[in-house]
């Protein structure tokens, strides 16, 4: 097991690195609601940028080259349709979060409603989940890639790294927003920071035989449909409404930059 170490190392830094995403709550007054909005929009930003230019592109070409390009578009469309679908089933069936405390005032001076902590808390666990499963993939390949060539996987954990950064933060915002607990906001990050060295055991029992690239092009698609759904659901809306436009799209706007800076760091790397 000794050979194994290692590549299990690297890929358990590289998942933990969403842990620093979610320290930034250690650093945020939860009544500061201009920063609640700025944070929303640059969650929304970043998921939806990462959803069509990585996930959905990556699923595509993955399932067109696997089958005639018809039938793989009709299996992307169902994939993403049913993320959406599932997502706003649970949402729907979600029961509400109990004991959680209202903020302070909001900058009109009315209290913020139980309905919208409520719906920040939905969107953390929507978050945690979507960006879990985008993880598992990513620490099956660290793990594997570090099979043949360590240096292949050191950098491939470091360009994952630096995405999982703004994930972190996309987790963290809103529990912390809803619980007023930094624990539970930082424990949230280091749950789907886990979901990476799981990836990597599930990667040392399978070995590749039963997870491969139509295998991952599903996951990638049907993630896509949840973190659409809750970006323009949730985070979006909740963004508005908890400071003003401005501060929304430049949450956008910086959440989209951001991911595409990294992207392009990510292909230095590869």
């Amino acid at each position: 097991m000794s050979k194994y170490a290692l590549p299990f190392l690297i890929t358990f830094l590289a998942g933990m690195t969403t842990v620093i995403g979610g320290l930034c709550s250690f650093f945020i007054k939860r009544d500061n609601s201009k920063v609640l909005s700025l944070g929303l929009g640059f969650s929304a930003g970043a998921l939806i940028y990462v959803s069509f230019m990585e996930l959905l592109r990556d699923s595509e070409r993955v399932l067109h080259s696997a089958f005639q390009e018809h039938i793989g578009g009709l299996i992307l469309m169902v994939c993403f349709f049913s993320g959406m679908i599932i997502t706003a089933l649970i949402d729907y069936l979600m029961p509400s979060y109990c004991g959680i405390e209202t903020f302070e005032k909001n900058k009109d001076g009315h209290n913020h409603t139980h309905e919208g902590i409520n719906k920040l808390y939905k969107a953390g666990i929507f978050l945690l989940i979507a960006i879990s499963v985008h993880k598992l993939p990513e620490g099956f390949a660290i793990f594997l890639g570090a099979q043949t060539h360590i240096e292949t996987a050191v950098a491939l954990a470091f360009a994952v790294s630096i995405h999982n950064i703004p994930e972190g933060v996309s987790i963290a915002l809103p529990v912390y927003y809803a619980t007023g607990s930094k624990l539970k906001a930082v424990g949230a990050t280091f749950l789907s920071g886990l979901v990476e060295p799981i990836g990597a055991l599930l990667g040392l029992l399978l070995l590749g035989q039963f997870f491969n690239d139509i295998t991952y092009a599903i996951m990638f698609a049907f993630t896509a449909g949840i973190m659409i759904y809750v970006s323009f659901d949730s985070l979006l809306p909740m963004s508005r409404e908890y400071g003003d436009g401005h501060f929304s799209i430049f949450g956008v706007g910086i959440g989209m930059f951001l991911m595409m800076a990294l992207e392009s760091l990510h292909v230095l790397f590869e």
